[in-house]
Parts: structure tokens; C-alpha cells; sequence
């Protein structure tokens, strides 16, 4: 460990710094902050020699308990990934079960009185033809409109509209739109600005990723994107702390990023956000 402080100053700030080799190159480290010089004035009268034993000590120590070790890392290595399940239904079989099974247990009959007090018994019966006749719309969606329009054209306008509510729906699920916690109106367009922004940057991401037959819903896009964090193992490597999905496979393969790696090199990483903001 060195001391390190700006020398030009009046009032500098001492610093113990502690280097690191990075492969050929080493990098330095503040490790301790030991205060201002006006600070230090209050404990000693030459700020300068007390730190210069401070970090004698903190050397001498280091060399009593330093441990030798070496440490591999594989930059192939790639995340593991979690196990999912892919579940498939009918709406509409299902909705027809839950109908029969409530009209056909034998508990939806039940006992009433009448008014004067008789024991009656209710008992629900299923009309098979009228059944029938509604089976014949299962799986369409009708639309009443006053319009005069074409039908295609009234269909067109009704599909955006539901595009806009699904927009403010990701925009207040998922991107916490609301509530909107300002007062200030320059604050109150600002905190919509950043939410609309995102969700421009969502839509280029789904086209893109539909693009190349890979779609992901809005929460598994999100999340996955939320939860790609890195931890800094000492200036030395990057650990990923999160999982491998069939999302990150996406984004992989669209953005042609090594992003499912469990170890990234800090000089990998620059690169990388050099070619990003290019």
C-alpha cells in the first residue's frame, strides 16, 4: 500500500491505496480514507508523518498475514439456466368445464322453503340446445359499433386500440408509471418522458426480437433486463448474478453480445460499451 494525496492542495485528502495487477497492467485502489489535513491537525501536529505510519502498519500487517493464491477463471463459462415449463389451454374448454361441473354437481342443488314454509328443491337443468347454438361462436369476438365504415377498417381501429391500452398497461404495470409521486409540473412531464422513453426502447426491442422468430412477453423482457448485474470481484473480474433464459438467449443472439457469461473482464466490458454507444 502507498499514501496517496494531491499534493497541489491546501487542505489535501490522505488516501491509503492498495494496487492490483490486472494481466500486464496494475491499477490502484483507495482502500482507506484517513481524512483532511485540517482534520488530522486535531489528533496530531504533522498530519503528513502520521499517515506515513499508519500506512507502515497497515504494510506490516499485510506481509505477517499475506496468504499466497491463485485463482482460474473460464470467460467461456456461460450462466446456468433455470428450468422452465410451458403450459398450453383452451379458454374456451376450460370455461365450458367450469359451467358443466357447476351445473351438473350434485351440490348446486339445494334445499329452499317456500312461504309457507315447504321444503323445496332447486335444482339446475342444462339445455343442450341452447348449448349447442352457443358452441358455434366459441373463439370469436364481435365488435358493435355505430360506425358505417368498412368492417376491415372498423376492425383495424379496434385492434389499436386495444396496441394503446396494452402501452399504458406495460407503462403502469412495469415500468411503475403511477403513481406519480411530484408536484411540479416541469417534474410531473419529466417522469413521463423517462416512462414513455422506456417503453419506445421496449417496442424496438420486441419488433427486433419478432424479427428474428424469437418473441418474449413484456414482464419475462423486463425482468431479465432488470436482473443482468454484474459484482466487481476486486478490479480483477466481473461475476454475473443471474440466470441463463430462453430471454437472454434472445438478446444474445440479437444484440451478437457474449451476455449469458458468468465472468467478464473489465477490459471486455469497455469494449463492449465502446461498440454500444458507437
Amino acid at each position: 500500500m502507498k499514501l496517496f494525496y494531491n499534493k497541489s492542495s491546501k487542505d489535501p485528502i490522505y488516501y491509503a491505496q492498495l494496487g492490483i495487477r490486472n494481466g500486464k497492467k496494475v491499477t490502484t485502489r483507495n482502500v482507506k480514507r484517513f481524512g483532511k489535513h485540517s482534520e488530522l491537525l486535531k489528533i496530531t501536529d504533522d498530519p503528513l508523518a502520521y499517515v506515513k505510519e499508519e500506512i507502515r502498519k497497515m504494510n506490516e500487517e499485510y506481509r505477517v498475514g499475506r496468504v499466497e493464491h491463485s485463482i482460474s477463471t473460464d470467460y467461456n463459462e456461460r450462466v446456468e439456466k433455470t428450468a422452465g415449463r410451458k403450459t398450453t389451454f383452451d379458454s374456451c374448454t376450460i370455461h365450458r368445464f367450469l359451467v358443466y361441473s357447476r351445473i351438473m354437481e350434485p351440490l348446486s342443488k339445494y334445499v329452499t322453503k317456500t312461504k309457507s314454509g315447504e321444503e323445496s328443491v332447486v335444482e339446475y337443468i342444462l339445455d343442450e340446445d341452447k348449448n349447442a347454438e352457443e358452441e358455434k361462436y366459441d373463439g370469436y369476438y364481435a365488435v358493435a359499433t355505430n360506425l358505417t365504415d368498412p368492417a376491415k377498417e372498423v376492425l383495424a381501429v379496434s385492434q389499436k386500440r386495444y396496441q394503446i391500452e396494452d402501452c399504458f398497461r406495460i407503462m403502469k404495470t412495469n415500468f411503475d408509471g403511477r403513481p406519480v409521486n411530484h408536484r411540479l409540473p416541469e417534474r410531473i412531464r419529466a417522469h413521463f418522458l423517462i416512462c414513455y422513453t422506456a417503453l419506445l426502447v421496449y417496442w424496438l426491442l420486441e419488433v427486433m426480437l419478432d424479427a428474428q422468430g424469437t418473441h418474449v412477453t413484456p414482464n419475462n423482457l423486463i425482468t431479465t433486463l432488470r436482473n443482468m448485474n454484474v459484482a466487481n470481484m476486486h478490479d480483477m473480474d466481473y461475476l454475473a448474478l443471474y440466470k441463463g433464459s430462453k430471454t437472454l438467449d434472445a438478446l444474445t443472439q440479437l444484440t451478437m453480445l457474449p451476455l449469458d457469461r458468468c465472468h467478464y473482464r473489465p477490459k471486455d466490458l469497455n469494449r463492449i460499451i465502446k461498440k454500444i454507444l458507437k
